[in-house]
């Protein structure tokens, strides 16, 4: 079997899974890639109890001008477009153009291509993964459930698996069943604190208020940017 890139990584892309080296950002509702360097940065998950936003993980920030035009996605994607007319069979490439699409906004396209990774490789964790992101970005809360799920079947220890499923769960208002999957997570990954801000949100969601709080404080003191904003609104 042909190799696709050379370097593919292994690890996680933060909660969003993409191909050769981009740096994982969390970004609010609208939130792997392989990637080089697994290095993680801050950003919210949400706003307030009131109003719930999933922790899941977008396309990285554009690294320069040329890169926010798209032109770096272009470059990228023909020479993804040439590598798969000599090679029709190689689920990694098609995961990778996959992900150029899904950082373009091109979700139709991004799920179809990666809907042929998984055909030519029904074990590929990070397409199902990023499939279940665009389910979240399109709504379909049920299909990213059940993508994140179908993760977890292959990969039991994904605490970032846990946390999106965790983070549909929430949004629609199955607290229980979030703050279980928070708590999974949260076994995996103790000190990620904006799997603790969810899991508090969720707890002042279903009424344990004061558990929720104190995971509030708890993903402050861990950087969690947003926990101190929603703690001011529900003293």
């Amino acid at each position: 079997m042909s190799q696709f890139l050379e370097n593919r990584p292994h690890g996680l892309f933060g909660r969003y899974k993409q191909p050769a080296d981009i740096r994982r950002v969390k970004v609010p509702l609208d939130r792997k890639q392989p990637d080089l360097q697994k290095t993680p940065e801050n950003a919210g998950t949400a706003s307030a109890p009131a109003q719930k936003v999933l922790g899941i993980f977008a396309p990285p920030r554009p690294k320069d001008a040329e890169e926010a035009k798209g032109s770096a996605l272009e470059i990228r994607l023909g020479k993804i477009d040439n590598f798969l007319q000599k090679n029709p069979s190689n689920a990694e490439a098609f995961y990778s153009r996959g992900w150029v699409h899904q950082s373009k906004g091109e979700l139709d396209k991004a799920l179809t291509a990666y809907n042929e990774a998984i055909k030519l490789n029904p074990s590929f964790t990070d397409a199902y993964f990023n499939r279940g992101v665009i389910y979240v970005q399109t709504g379909k809360y049920d299909l990213a459930a059940e993508e994140f799920s179908t993760v977890l079947k292959y990969e039991k220890k994904s605490a970032d698996a846990f946390s999106n499923r965790g983070a549909v769960y929430l949004q629609q208002d199955k607290f229980d069943m979030a703050v279980q999957d928070f708590n999974s997570a949260l076994d995996l990954a103790p000190d990620d604190g904006d799997m603790v801000y969810n899991r508090g949100v969720a707890l002042i969601a279903k009424g344990e208020v004061q558990k929720g709080k104190i995971d509030l404080i708890r993903a402050d003191a861990l950087g969690q940017k947003t926990a101190s904003e929603v703690l001011k609104r529900i003293q």
